[in-house]
C-alpha cells in the first residue's frame, strides 16, 4: 500500500522522484533506485518544530516532511516544478501514509 501511495505521488509532473525512509533513516520505498533521500534527516532534526523543510538547489528541489509516526517522506522536484503542487501533494500522500502506518 505505501508503495502505491509514492508511486502515485511520483506521477505528478512537480514531483520527480519520491521516498519513504523509516524512523531510522532507512529507505522502505522509492521511485529510484539511486535516490536516498536520507542525508535530509540531519536538517530536519535541527527543525524538531517543522513539520516539513524544503531545499532548493540548482537542479532540483528537495522537500522533506516528517509524519507522526516517525517515518519521513522526501521528494525531489524538478527545478523549473511547481513547488506549491508538490508541497500539497506531499502533505496529502503523508495524510494517506499516517493512515496504514
Amino acid at each position: 500500500m505505501e508503495s502505491t501511495i509514492i508511486n502515485t505521488l511520483a506521477s505528478d509532473d512537480s514531483i520527480d522522484i519520491a521516498a519513504l525512509l523509516d524512523p531510522e533513516g532507512f529507505v522502505l520505498h522509492r521511485t529510484a533506485s539511486d535516490f536516498d533521500g536520507s542525508s535530509l534527516l540531519t536538517v530536519l532534526d535541527l527543525r524538531p518544530d517543522d513539520e516539513s523543510i524544503t531545499v532548493v538547489g540548482e537542479v532540483s528541489t528537495l522537500i522533506a516532511t516528517r509524519l507522526k509516526s516517525g517515518h519521513t517522506l522526501v521528494v525531489s522536484c524538478p527545478s523549473e516544478g511547481n513547488i506549491g503542487m508538490a508541497r500539497m501533494l506531499c502533505s496529502k500522500a503523508a495524510k494517506e501514509l499516517l493512515a496504514i502506518l
